[in-house]
């Protein structure tokens, strides 16, 4: 007598099923993960910045002098930056000063400053940590920092030398751009 056997494995009709199912799931969860993609890259930059000038305000008091964050191209932060010891105080950067720290721009990332239109991008730090007052220029100041998926990020820093990042955008905030 024989005994029928017993079919085992999956047949290609249900193995199509379950690739057309996880074909589904990964295209509706797709959209998803660029969002969370583009969240980390700006909480990373806008952690990244707060870093940086926390960093050149501790090297102005530990040297008793000035120190500097400026744009790398001098005018928009969305061109990432440099951290820099003033010797001479003008909030510049000349060759002969010490570079800090240099942050090359992130592509994903727009960033804007609220402050006047004639003063100066440039965060400079005294010997006692608070902001140093430039021609035109306010102490202290807020960069706000902005995603493709409309989402902003502020770094504000206050008249007393204290750095925080925040989630609220002030009134009045500039309009930030994203180039791609």
């Amino acid at each position: 007598m024989r005994h029928a056997r017993v079919p085992s494995g999956f047949t290609l009709i249900e193995l199509l099923i379950v690739l057309v199912i996880l074909a589904i799931i990964t295209v509706l969860a797709m959209p998803n993960t660029l969002d969370v993609q583009q969240r980390v890259v700006l909480h990373t930059q806008v952690d990244s910045f707060s870093a940086h000038l926390r960093l050149v305000r501790a090297a102005a008091m530990s040297r008793g002098g000035s120190a500097t964050l400026a744009p790398n191209d001098g005018t928009s932060w969305r061109s990432g930056w440099l951290g820099f010891v003033d010797d001479n105080a003008d909030g510049r950067y000349q060759t002969d000063e010490v570079v800090l720290y240099r942050r090359a721009a992130v592509a994903q990332v727009g960033a804007c400053q609220k402050i006047s239109a004639s003063a100066s991008p440039n965060f400079s730090f005294g010997s006692d940590g608070q902001p140093v007052s430039r021609a035109n220029a306010g102490r202290g100041g807020t960069i706000i920092f902005c995603n493709a998926v409309s989402e902003q990020r502020a770094v504000v820093v206050s008249f007393t030398g204290r750095i925080r990042n925040s989630a609220q955008i002030p009134a009045g905030a500039c309009t930030c751009e994203v180039s791609l």
